[in-house]
C-alpha cells in the first residue's frame, strides 16, 4: 500500500481485535476519520457495506484515493472532521509526534480545506466511527453527537496530549463518550475503543 508505515500496520490490529471480539453490531456504515493513506479503510472495506474515509491533507488524500480505488463501497473525502461546516488549513503540529508526516488542522477564514461535522451527513445507519485527528477528536465527537446517540456505533478514538491544542484534555474525551452512554472496551497503544452500554 502506497505511503503506509509500520505504525499504521500496528494500529490496524486494533480494528481486527474489534472484529474478532464481536463488538460491531451491524455492518452497514463505517467512518474513518483521519484516514491517512487508507490502512484502516482498506481493512474496513471488505466487511462494511459502505465506508466513508476523511483525510484533510491533500498529498495524503491522493494516496488514500489510489489505495482504495479497488473498493467501490469506499467514498474518499478531502475534508476535515470537526464540529462545524467551514474551512481550515492543514499545518505541521507544534508538539513532537511519532511520525513526521502527521498534520493538524487549524481554523482559518481563508482556509483551503473544507471541514464538516458527522451529524451533517445525516447517516441512516452508522456502525463504527474511528477518529485519529491529531488532537481534534473532541471537536469531531461534538459534531457527531446526534449520530452517536441515534445509532450507537463502536467508537475508536486516538487519545493524546495533542487534544490540549484544541481546548480538550485527554480525560475530557472520555467524559464526552461516557456522557453519551458508552464504556471503554479496551485500549491499544493510543487508541481507545468504546462500546455502548
Amino acid at each position: 500500500m502506497i505511503g503506509q508505515d509500520q505504525a499504521q500496520i500496528d494500529e490496524v490490529r486494533t480494528l481486527y481485535r474489534i472484529f474478532t471480539m464481536g463488538l460491531v453490531r451491524g455492518w452497514d456504515v463505517a467512518i474513518d476519520g483521519g484516514a491517512h493513506v487508507g490502512t484502516w479503510t482498506m481493512a474496513m472495506a471488505p466487511r462494511f457495506e459502505r465506508v466513508t474515509a476523511f483525510e484533510p491533507t491533500p498529498e495524503t488524500f491522493g494516496y488514500l484515493c489510489e489505495n482504495t480505488a479497488c473498493h467501490s463501497n469506499v467514498e474518499c473525502r478531502n475534508d476535515a472532521l470537526l464540529d462545524y461546516r467551514g474551512m481550515v488549513n492543514v499545518v505541521q503540529p507544534r508538539e513532537k509526534r511519532k511520525r513526521l508526516t502527521s498534520r493538524q488542522v487549524e481554523r482559518a477564514a481563508d482556509g483551503t480545506i473544507p471541514c464538516v461535522a458527522i451529524d451533517e451527513l445525516k447517516l441512516p445507519r452508522c456502525d463504527l466511527i474511528k477518529l485519529d485527528l491529531e488532537g481534534a477528536e473532541g471537536l469531531a465527537l461534538k459534531g457527531a453527537r446526534l449520530t452517536i446517540m441515534r445509532h450507537k456505533p463502536v467508537l475508536v478514538i486516538e487519545v493524546s496530549d495533542l487534544s490540549k491544542g484544541f481546548g480538550h484534555a485527554p480525560e475530557d474525551i472520555e467524559w464526552q463518550v461516557i456522557d453519551m452512554g458508552y464504556r471503554e472496551a479496551f485500549r491499544a497503544l493510543v487508541d481507545r475503543v468504546y462500546v455502548p452500554l
